[in-house]
């Protein structure tokens, strides 16, 4: 959930924003855990008090992530890259909020990563590859979901653990998707992410 529904639609589809909320009404009056993701735009920058506010009053948890313009996201998602300066402040704003609130899925060590967007302050080790991967409905096996449309094993005919013992670890630097960033600083023991995690599984 990107923001109102004119940001959300606009880079996602028409009634877009609207079927995400019908999905959770439906999914907490059946007392379903929700997650949020928030992908921070030019535009959803301003509006994240919106999701908040969405967040405080189904019960819920938000992540957020600056839009990333690897490869599979297509030329337009560099129309959508906010200004590095006020992403800082909103989420410098954010960190606040979890702190006060504890809305923010995000961990604070993966919050502060994010606050050096574009540039990687560290190299975050990569664990894709290594202790997980994503397979596709076409059978294949990625170690990332931002590699899809490379060569991958296909783990309906290798099986699984063939396929996984023939993937290639990535070679970056770190990931702004929040979900990578979030799961490469658990496995990488990182005491804050340890524990943000087994607040959340709580």
């Amino acid at each position: 959930l990107d923001g109102p529904a004119e940001v959300h639609d606009a880079v996602r589809e028409p009634g877009a924003h609207d079927m995400v909320m019908e999905a959770i009404a439906a999914a907490r009056t059946e007392g379903m855990t929700v997650w949020l993701t928030t992908v921070l735009t030019n535009e959803s920058v301003e509006h994240v008090d919106h999701v908040l506010d969405i967040a405080r009053h189904y019960d819920l948890k938000v992540y957020v992530q600056p839009v990333v313009d690897y490869d599979i996201c297509g030329p337009g998602a560099k129309k959508l890259l906010p200004d590095a300066e006020r992403l800082q402040e909103v989420l410098t704003y954010l960190m606040m909020v979890k702190r006060s609130e504890g809305l923010i899925g995000n961990s604070m060590e993966g919050l502060e990563h994010l606050m050096h967007w574009p540039e990687h302050p560290k190299d975050v080790y990569c664990w894709a590859g290594i202790l997980y991967a994503h397979i596709y409905t076409d059978g294949r096996l990625y170690p990332c979901f931002n590699m899809v449309g490379g060569p991958a094993p296909d783990a309906r005919t290798a099986g699984i653990e063939r396929a996984f013992a023939a993937l290639e670890s990535p070679s970056c630097p770190g990931c702004w998707t929040y979900a990578n960033l979030e799961l490469n600083l658990l496995f990488s023991l990182d005491p804050g992410v340890v524990t943000n995690s087994l607040r959340l599984l709580r």
